[in-house]
């Protein structure tokens, strides 16, 4: 179902915050009428967020901040790098964490997070959402990425989201193994013009 303009609306919003404050923040997305609308906004501290467990809700969308590695490199260097060193600086950093499991690398900073799949894989299990999560980001800030598990799922998957939510480590946080992308079909939103330009 694609989101409406009050929708597309509020991940922008929420876009600009994180670009501003550096914070991810995110809501809970409802359907009502065969219409989809935002729910409250819950804000997250730097690249931690952590979501109220309340309500059944159809989908959930939550922001995800790089413009941290830009900082980095500024007190290393003494300037601020464009967007796209910054792009690509999270983007090898998050591939080497896949690299240490043996996973497969991202192609998006909009890709959801190991323990964001998994979360939505559970949620899905206990009839709390639909499964789909939207993300968005403060360096890629003109599209989000739409994530969708994909009918008739084994329950065996489930059963191994929940093991691999409890047995998760740090050092792989960022890693998705391939038996996770199978689940999901992915979908790009085009919001409007990038706002770090």
């Amino acid at each position: 179902m694609k989101p409406n303009e009050e929708l597309i609306s509020r991940f922008l919003e929420s876009i600009q915050s994180t670009v501003k404050s550096g914070n991810e923040e995110g809501f809970d997305i409802f359907k009502r009428n065969g219409l989809l609308y935002p729910g409250k906004t819950y804000y997250g501290k730097g690249t931690s967020i952590q979501k109220p467990d309340k309500v059944k809700f159809y989908a959930e969308f939550h922001t995800h901040t790089f413009l941290w590695l830009g900082k980095d490199i500024q007190r290393k260097t003494g300037s601020f790098p464009p967007i796209d060193i910054i792009r690509v600086t999270a983007k090898m950093f998050i591939n080497s964490c896949n690299e240490k499991i043996g996973t497969r690398g991202i192609n998006s900073l909009n890709t959801p997070s190991f323990h964001d799949l998994l979360c939505t894989i559970s949620l899905k299990y206990q009839r709390k959402s639909s499964g789909i999560i939207y993300i968005g980001n403060d360096v890629d800030t003109d599209f989000v990425e739409c994530w969708s598990l994909k009918k008739h799922i084994p329950h065996k998957y489930y059963h191994k989201a929940k093991k691999s939510l409890t047995e998760k480590t740090d050092d792989t946080s960022e890693a998705i193994p391939q038996w996770v992308y199978n689940l999901f079909d992915k979908e790009e939103i085009i919001l409007t013009k990038p706002l770090n330009t």
